[in-house]
């Protein structure tokens, strides 16, 4: 503490202030001013010009209450806080001025960590209310993706036939076109799943982040190069990619994380302006980061990004993009933040888990033509009796017999009466699921591979089933050339996860 008289006078004195400034309090006792001292300690601040104009209010008005907070000169960069008022005798007369200096150098550093414990802590809760938002919108759509994805199987099957069976141009554009609607109805669903679902699809293996960020890159040049040339306008895109590193997860999955990102920043410039993308990495993480000069969020459109089904871009926009990014980034165990401020662009960083040793090809194993020609003896269960019947016609004109039975327990009767090659199942069925379907035919005859199918999709975590009862997993709507390929993967035992 230092106190001076009406004069400016220096009246008393605590050595400990100019120790904590850093200079000789002897040396500081020879001045005899206020002006004098504070000349010599201003010095001894980061910003002498700040410390000293800060008493100009002071000399014009020697009643004001002056607090301030200044950066010593030092390693250390000692924060001070300076509060300075004025003294009054019994009558209520100015006789001088006292302040008084504290060392918040320790509170300033709490106050830092409790301000980014709050950050995080706002993260993790905003993490925990959009995960929560996910779970409940998901059983929602799952089950209504279940309904759909069987009225979509018997559609997409019975396009299909008509589409092997008809010569006529006219007619069979007009199935073409309804096919394309089809299949992007599936699509839609399977995206609305896939943000849903809370496991990987595969198992994570190590992968080149800046082999996967250049490929999303080049596969996007015609969204922010071509385009943006043929109305006049031109986009930059900046490639910075730091020396190589492993992240883990999912090749493919995550291109189109990278993809998404990257088209709502070509489609977030309405004009011409440029898009920054680069890679990093720290000891627990990689991350991937793309950042736009286009127009920017309000802070209420930044909260709600994730959110399924919301877009700001009306009709042309599904708002399912950046949901299936979060369930995907989420389900890798990484996080995904957002930045972004109206007319200043945004900033999109994805954080993925490190990995160790080197890269995993992933690589999905194709059947032979060979296996895919052979001909097999299937057994369809299925209680919808209309898609049932489009699955036999389906494997008939993949050249497989098939015969049907409408539920698990006339299933059983008929595969124990029977010969057949192959199982294929329906999930969700009354009275006997296709799970206990598929345990009762490997108890039979445990060599005969089960196919299950779904109208779950994507949303079945295929990791929680026995790898020893069910063979493979196909979800609905299945296409004919899936169809075939699956049935020659469950003949030659090559079974891959999902097709």
């Amino acid at each position: 503490m230092l106190s001076f008289d009406a004069r400016g006078r220096l009246a008393s004195v605590d050595p400990n202030v100019f120790r904590m400034l850093g200079v000789s309090p002897e040396d500081v006792l020879k001045r005899s001013t206020d002006q004098s001292i504070h000349d010599f300690l201003k010095d001894r601040v980061t910003d002498p010009n700040a410390y000293i104009s800060s008493y100009e209010p002071l000399r014009q008005n020697p009643y004001a209450v002056l607090e301030d907070v200044f950066a010593v000169v030092g390693r250390e960069q000692r924060a001070v806080h300076r509060h300075s008022a004025p003294l009054f005798d019994a009558d209520g007369d100015f006789v001088g001025r006292v302040e008084v200096y504290s060392d918040i150098t320790k509170r300033r550093a709490l106050e830092k960590a409790a301000v980014k414990a709050y950050e995080q802590l706002r993260t993790t809760q905003e993490q925990l209310v959009q995960s929560e938002k996910l779970r409940a919108v998901g059983e929602i759509a799952s089950g209504v993706a279940h309904d759909f994805n069987n009225t979509l199987g018997i559609v997409l099957g019975n396009i299909q036939m008509l589409l092997r069976s008809t010569v006529d141009e006219a007619a069979r554009a007009r199935l073409k076109a309804a096919e394309r609607a089809a299949l992007d109805a599936v699509d839609t669903i399977r995206r609305i799943q896939d943000f849903t679902r809370m496991a990987p699809r595969d198992e994570p293996k190590p992968f080149d982040l800046n082999s996967i960020v250049s490929e999303a890159v080049d596969m996007m040049k015609p969204a922010w190069q071509d385009a943006p040339h043929a109305r006049g306008a031109e986009i930059k895109l900046d490639l910075d990619l730091t020396e190589p590193m492993l992240a883990l997860g999912n090749t493919s999955e995550m291109r189109e994380v990278l993809i998404n990102i990257i088209l709502n920043a070509v489609q977030a410039i309405p004009n011409s302006g440029s898009i920054a993308v680069s890679t990093g990495c720290s000891t627990a993480h990689a991350w991937a980061r793309i950042a736009d000069t286009g127009i920017g969020m309000t802070e209420d459109v930044r909260k709600r990004v994730f959110d399924p089904f919301f877009t700001t871009r009306g009709m042309e926009g599904s708002g399912l993009g950046m949901s299936v990014v979060y369930g995907i980034v989420r389900r890798h165990n990484g996080s995904i933040s957002v930045e972004s401020e109206p007319g200043k662009g945004t900033i999109v960083t994805v954080f993925l888990p490190v990995a160790e040793g080197k890269v995993v090809e992933q690589e999905i194993d194709r059947p032979s033509e060979s296996d895919v020609l052979a001909r097999a003896s299937i057994l369809v269960v299925d209680d919808e009796a209309m898609f049932a019947e489009v699955l036999v016609e389906m494997l008939a004109e993949c050249g497989h017999a098939a015969a049907v039975a409408h539920s698990g327990i006339e299933a059983i009767e008929m595969f124990k009466k029977g010969n057949f090659d192959l199982v294929l199942t329906d999930l969700g069925m009354p009275q006997m699921s296709g799970l206990q379907v598929a345990e009762a035919v490997k108890k039979v005859k445990p060599e005969t591979p089960v196919a299950l199918l779904t109208g779950w999709g994507a949303g079945l975590d295929r990791g929680d089933m026995d790898e020893s009862v069910v063979d493979l997993v196909l979800p609905k709507p299945v296409s004919l050339e899936n169809l075939s390929a699956a049935v020659a993967a469950a003949l030659a035992k090559s079974a891959p996860r999902e097709m």
